[in-house]
C-alpha cells in the first residue's frame, strides 16, 4: 500500500524531545531501566538504551521498530506516537496483562513480552491514535488528545466509557498545551 504523497522526515524536535523526557519513566531505559535512555521503539511509544535498542532490532520492525532519538529523522506520526506513547503508560498496559517487569516473577521475559498478542494490541492501537491525532491538526498535547478522541467516541457511541477509555483516563498526563503549540506546532499536519 504505497502512497504517492510521502510524510517528511526531520529531526526529533528539541521542544518535543524535551516534553518527551517529561513523560513519566522516559528519562530511563524501559527494560533495564538504565539512565542513558537516547534511542526509543516508535512501536511502542518508549525510551531504551543503546543495548536494549539492539535486542528490540532483533525483534524485528514488525515488532519493535528502532529509532535513535538524535541521530534518526523522523516522520510526524512518528514524533506523535511518541508523545502519545511512554515508558510508563506501557508498563501500566503489561503490568494490567501480567506482564509486568519481565522477571522471575512474571511468566513473560522482557523481550518475549513483545511478541505477544497483547502487544501487538497495543502497537496497533497506538498507531491508529497517532494517526487520530496526526489528523486532529495541531498536536496541543496528550491531555487534548485524549479529551478530543474520548468526546469523538462518545459522539459515535452510547456514551459509556470503554475499558480502554477508562484506562486512558487512568494514564499519567503532561499539562504541556502552551510549550507544546510554541515549540512543536511543527508537529501539525
Amino acid at each position: 500500500s504505497c502512497s504517492t504523497t510521502e510524510e517528511t522526515e526531520r529531526s526529533f524536535p528539541s521542544a518535543c524531545l524535551h516534553l518527551l523526557h517529561t513523560l513519566p519513566g522516559n528519562s530511563r531505559c524501559h527494560d533495564c531501566h538504565t539512565g542513558s535512555a537516547s534511542w526509543a521503539s516508535v512501536s511502542y511509544g518508549i525510551t531504551l538504551c543503546l543495548q536494549c535498542s539492539g535486542k528490540h532490532r532483533g525483534l524485528g520492525v514488525n515488532c519493535s521498530f528502532i529509532k535513535s532519538l538524535t541521530l534518526d529523522s523522523w516522520k510526524q506520526r512518528e514524533i506523535l506516537c511518541m508523545l502519545e506513547g511512554g515508558n510508563e503508560q506501557l508498563n501500566m498496559f503489561f503490568d494490567r496483562h501480567g506482564m509486568g517487569g519481565g522477571n522471575a516473577t512474571t511468566s513473560v521475559g522482557v523481550l518475549d513480552r513483545y511478541k505477544t498478542k497483547a502487544a501487538s494490541f497495543y502497537r496497533h492501537h497506538l498507531k491508529s491514535h497517532a494517526n487520530q491525532v496526526a489528523e486532529g491538526g495541531l498536536y496541543e498535547g496528550r491531555e487534548a488528545s485524549r479529551k478530543s478522541n474520548k468526546q469523538r467516541n462518545k459522539t459515535a457511541g452510547s456514551g459509556k466509557l470503554s475499558k480502554r477509555e477508562k484506562s486512558t483516563e487512568q494514564l499519567a498526563t503532561v499539562m504541556e498545551k502552551e510549550s507544546v503549540e510554541s515549540a512543536c506546532g511543527a508537529v501539525a499536519a
